[in-house]
């Protein structure tokens, strides 16, 4: 278990290090933007589209990290009042309804990865598979931190170890 916790935060580093470097990039094209704009009474037509598509990439491959770290968007007003056995009971629930979406994620964004074939961006022309292979990624990393959490929970269990 140590080995596949090792490698799953080394895949966690890497795609902290991709998002940061959308961010980086996103403010990078946003100044660019509003000094163009502002100053040279120009507008640079790439920076906005880019930016945007960066920005979603960023969510796509920043959702897995969330996930792992338990930064995701929940209501815990249940977790709060359970102990013991039901709160292992609650965190297998939800890790399965998790993985049905982190599968549809990857499954659909397979699909639109297919389909989406020859077509390219408006303004800088770059193909529309170099902006869509997150949400599939996305879902692929997700399906994975989710059964390495439900695997860690069974452990626990197994062991008769106290959650």
């Amino acid at each position: 278990m140590n080995v596949l916790h090792r490698v799953t935060d080394a895949v966690m580093r890497v795609l902290v290090f991709v998002a940061c470097t959308y961010l980086i990039y996103i403010v990078f094209a946003c100044a660019m933007q509003v000094v163009s704009r502002y100053l040279l009474n120009s507008s640079v037509a790439w920076t906005e589209e880019t930016a945007r598509f960066a920005f979603a990439s960023m969510g796509m491959i920043g959702a897995p990290v969330a996930l792992r770290k338990g930064l995701h968007v929940n209501v815990d007003i249940l977790e709060n009042r359970l102990k013991g056995k039901a709160l292992l009971v609650q965190r297998l629930v939800l890790n399965v309804l998790l993985l049905a979406a982190s599968y549809i994620l990857l499954r659909y964004g397979l699909v639109l990865f297919k389909n989406i074939g020859g077509t390219y961006s408006p303004a800088v022309k770059i193909p529309m598979r170099c902006v869509y292979y997150s949400v599939p990624l996305s879902g692929l990393i997700s399906m994975w931190v989710v059964i390495l959490d439900s695997l860690d929970i069974l452990l626990v269990t197994w062991r008769g170890e106290e959650w």
